[in-house]
C-alpha cells in the first residue's frame, strides 16, 4: 500500500515553511523567535513543536529540502561534450532557477545567516567533477580550478539576473552562462597546451 501524508499535515508544514521564509525577509534568523513563527503561521506552539525541535531544526529542514531538490533538478544535460553546450537544455535549467527565484533569493539573503549559495556551488562542483571524470577519465588541478571558477560565475550570473536584469529571458541568461563558460574554457585550454 502506498503511504500518503495527511493533506492537513502537508498544509501545516508548508504554512510553517512559508511563514519562516517571510520572516527571513524581515529580520535576521538569530532575531526570529518561536513566537514570531507561530504568530506568522497562525498556529499554536505545540503544533510547531510537533514537527520541529526548534527554529534551527526548521532552518536546517528548509535548507536541506531545497538543496535536495536542487541536486535532483540540476542536470548537466546542457553539456554536449567537453567543448559545446546545448543552449536548449541550458535554457531549461535557467527556467528551473526562475521558478525558484523567490526561495533562492531568500536563502541567499544575509538574514538567513547560512552559506546556502556556497552549498549550491559545492553541489555544482561535485556534479561537474563527476561528469569530467566519467567523460575524460581524469581530473587535474586545472580542471578543478576551471570548475570552481565556472560554478561560481554560474551562480553570480543567476544572482545578477534576479537582482539587476529580471527582464532578461531564460534563453538570454543561458547564452550568458555559455559565454562565461567558453571564455574560461578557452583560457584553460590554452594554459593546458
Amino acid at each position: 500500500m502506498i503511504e500518503t501524508q495527511d493533506l492537513r499535515v502537508v498544509k501545516t508544514l508548508d504554512n510553517i515553511m512559508n511563514s519562516f521564509l517571510q520572516l527571513i525577509k524581515e529580520k535576521k534568523f538569530s532575531k526570529i523567535t518561536i513566537k514570531d513563527l507561530t504568530e506568522k503561521a497562525k498556529i499554536n506552539r505545540s503544533t510547531f513543536y510537533k514537527y520541529y525541535l526548534d527554529k534551527y531544526d526548521l532552518k536546517d529542514k528548509v535548507i536541506n529540502s531545497f538543496l535536495t531538490n536542487y541536486k535532483n533538478e540540476f542536470s548537466l544535460n546542457y553539456i554536449k561534450d567537453s567543448i559545446d553546450l546545448n543552449i536548449d537544455e541550458l535554457e531549461k535549467l535557467m527556467l528551473y532557477f526562475k521558478r525558484k527565484e523567490e526561495i533562492i533569493m531568500i536563502l541567499w539573503d544575509e538574514n538567513m545567516e547560512d552559506c546556502v549559495r556556497s552549498k549550491m556551488q559545492q553541489i555544482l562542483e561535485i556534479k561537474m567533477e563527476n561528469w569530467i571524470k566519467l567523460n575524460t577519465g581524469q581530473l587535474d588541478k586545472k580542471d578543478k580550478l576551471f570548475i570552481r571558477i565556472f560554478s561560481s560565475s554560474f551562480l553570480v550570473i543567476i544572482k545578477w539576473w534576479f537582482e539587476f536584469s529580471p527582464e532578461c529571458s531564460a534563453r538570454e541568461i543561458a547564452h550568458l552562462v555559455s559565454d562565461s563558460r567558453d571564455l574560461a574554457h578557452k583560457k584553460f585550454l590554452c594554459a593546458k597546451s
